[in-house]
């Protein structure tokens, strides 16, 4: 296995929020549901979150949040005291540690695929398609995990007469967005297949280092912000949940995070 990083960015449906340990109060398990094509659609496509609930927030019932979260598959047969009551780890496609957590809105629509972005390197090319495994440690599982990943570069113009090729070996940032989840007869995740949307390949830097430098002023036009966060309507924020009348502290707007409601 390589080491490397998966990581995914956007809107998924959180609910279960749980502690638990009961010694660390902030460290919240939630369950997600994902928005993605499944081969198993009886079962829809869930995943095991945790997040570091720093300012003592609250969570409703089943919410819409716009997350970011490092991710890996879960082991085969692992057994994880985060996992959900009726539940095993074959349920959940895949694990996360969320680092950002924004409330989406009632009215926002969760039927969109999360965006992913892996960086590793390439174990297989087949035409347009090639295969990632990158190992990364997420704190939710007991040690490092892959995040078995086929990507797909399909015709556009945003690849020109020549969309690029990626050889086995290369080391690689992709990015695209998660379509599909497969998983075989036992439930067990075999893949993610990604539509790239961005490739960038990794090499060594040929830039030698330099000493530090001063930059220059820039010439502004002397005009004053009119912005300012203490007079922002961004102060008045919705609550989490309409039945939590505390709302959050002054100074945790930005960034939400939470405690799972008693």
């Amino acid at each position: 296995m390589v080491a490397g990083s998966a990581t995914v960015f956007g809107i998924v449906m959180l609910e279960n929020a749980r502690i638990i340990d009961s010694a660390k109060p902030r460290s919240v398990t939630f369950d997600a549901y994902v928005f993605t094509e499944d081969t198993h659609p009886d079962t829809p496509a869930q995943a095991l979150l945790h997040y570091y609930n720093a300012n003592d927030l609250q969570f409703g019932d089943i919410q819409p949040y716009f997350i970011i979260a490092h991710v890996a598959q879960i082991p085969t047969n692992a057994t994880l005291p985060h996992i959900a009551d009726g539940l095993t780890a074959k349920n959940y496609i895949f694990a996360g540690d969320i680092t950002l957590l924004i409330p989406a809105g009632a009215g926002v629509v969760p039927e969109n695929h999360l965006y992913v972005q892996i960086a590793g390197a390439v174990t297989n090319r087949q035409g347009n398609q090639f295969s990632l495994s990158p190992e990364q440690y997420v704190g939710i599982l007991p040690r490092q995990v892959t995040f078995p990943t086929r990507c797909e570069i399909r015709p556009s113009k945003r690849w020109g007469t020549t969309p690029p090729q990626p050889r086995t070996g290369s080391c690689v940032v992709v990015g695209g967005y998660l379509e599909r989840v497969v998983r075989d007869e036992g439930l067990n995740v075999v893949r993610f297949e990604v539509d790239t949307s961005q490739l960038v390949f990794l090499g060594k830097s040929p830039m030698a280092p330099t000493s530090p430098q001063t930059p220059s002023p820039l010439n502004g036009n002397g005009k004053r912000s009119r912005f300012t966060y203490r007079e922002s309507p961004c102060n008045k924020r919705p609550r989490l949940d309409d039945s939590d009348d505390s709302g959050s502290s002054p100074g945790s707007a930005g960034a939400a995070a939470a405690t799972s409601s008693p």
